[in-house]
C-alpha cells in the first residue's frame, strides 16, 4: 500500500514524487555525457553518462530530502529549494561546466546514480521533511542512516523497525578481513549474518534489510580485486527461510544491490 508519509531517523518526510528520465519516442532513456578539452581535469563523477528527468515538485521551501529506490533509502540532502534542487540548474540536467573538477560533483554523481537506477527499471522516490535546521538534520541522518549514494564511507547493514522507519545498527561489525591477500568464504558472511540476527533479536525487531554491498563490506576486501561477490550473494540466499522476501535484485542476480528482509527470530545459519 503506497504511503505518502514515511519516517527517516526521528524525522518524517512527505512524498514528493517520482523522477522521471527523459525518454525518445521508442521509450529509450535519453543519455548523453561530454568531452572536456584535454587541459581540463574533470570531477571524480564527470564522465557520466548523465540524463534529463522531470520531477512534479512545486515546492519552494528548505528542508531535507530523501531518495529511495524500490522504497529502499538511497540517498540524504538538503537544500533551500526542493524545486531548483531537482530542476534543470540541478540534478535534473548536468551542464558540461558541473564536469569540471571544481564544477558540481556532486550533480553529477547524483543524476548518473539516477540513470543507472532508471536503466534498471527501479522506481526512484523524492521524498521531503520542511526544516530551517536543515544541514544539522541531514548530518545527524546521513551519520545514523549512512546511505548508499552519500560519501566513500564504510556502511553498516541497515534494519527495519516494526513501525517501517529505517534505522542504522547501533554497532556496526567490524571487517573481520584484513589482509589483502586472504580470500573471504562463504561461512564469514554467514557468521555476520547471524551477528546481525542477534542484535536485531536482542533489539525485538521482528524483521532486518541486509544488503549485500553492505554485508561484504564488513566482512572485508569490498570494492578490491579478492571481492567474491557472487559467495556473498549465494550465502545470502541460502540464508533464507519461509517469510523472507528478496526487496531489491540485480539484474543478474549476484551484486552490490542484493537486499533481503529476513523475518526474525530465525534458525541459525551456520
Amino acid at each position: 500500500m503506497f504511503r505518502e508519509h514515511r519516517s527517516f531517523g526521528p524525522y518524517e518526510f512527505r512524498f514528493i514524487g517520482e523522477i522521471q528520465p527523459i525518454v525518445d519516442q521508442t521509450g529509450k532513456i535519453l543519455e548523453y555525457n561530454y568531452r572536456v578539452p584535454t587541459d581540463v581535469r574533470m570531477n571524480r563523477y564527470g564522465s557520466g553518462p548523465f540524463c534529463r528527468f522531470n520531477l512534479d515538485c512545486t515546492v519552494t521551501t528548505p528542508g531535507v530530502y530523501a531518495i529511495t529506490l524500490q522504497d529502499v533509502l538511497h540517498y540524504i540532502g538538503e537544500c533551500q529549494n526542493l524545486f531548483n534542487r531537482f530542476g534543470p540548474n540541478g540534478y535534473g540536467y548536468v551542464a558540461a561546466r558541473n564536469c569540471h573538477h571544481d564544477g558540481q560533483a556532486t550533480n553529477c554523481k547524483v543524476n548518473s546514480l539516477v540513470l543507472a537506477a532508471a536503466k534498471s527499471d527501479r522506481r526512484i522516490c523524492v521524498w521531503f521533511h520542511p526544516t530551517t535546521t536543515r544541514k544539522s538534520i541531514e548530518t545527524e541522518l546521513v551519520n545514523q542512516l549512512q546511505p548508499a549514494w552519500n560519501g566513500r564511507i564504510i556502511r553498516p547493514i541497515f534494519r527495519l523497525s516494526d513501525a517501517g522507519s529505517i534505522l542504522a545498527t547501533s554497532k556496526s561489525v567490524a571487517p573481520i578481513r584484513k589482509r589483502a591477500e586472504s580470500i573471504a568464504t562463504r561461512d564469514e558472511f554467514l557468521r555476520v549474518l547471524e551477528k546481525l540476527f542477534a542484535e536485531a533479536k536482542h533489539t525485538r525487531l521482528s524483521k532486518i534489510d541486509v544488503n549485500s554491498g553492505q554485508l561484504h563490506r564488513q566482512v572485508g576486501n569490498y570494492p578490491g580485486p579478492n571481492q567474491r561477490m557472487p559467495v556473498c550473494c549465494d550465502a545470502m540466499r541460502s540464508a533464507m527461510a519461509s517469510g523472507d522476501q528478496v526487496m531489491e535484485s540485480p539484474p543478474r542476480g549476484k551484486g552490490a544491490s542484493l537486499t533481503i528482509r529476513y523475518r526474525l527470530p530465525r534458525a541459525s545459519t551456520v
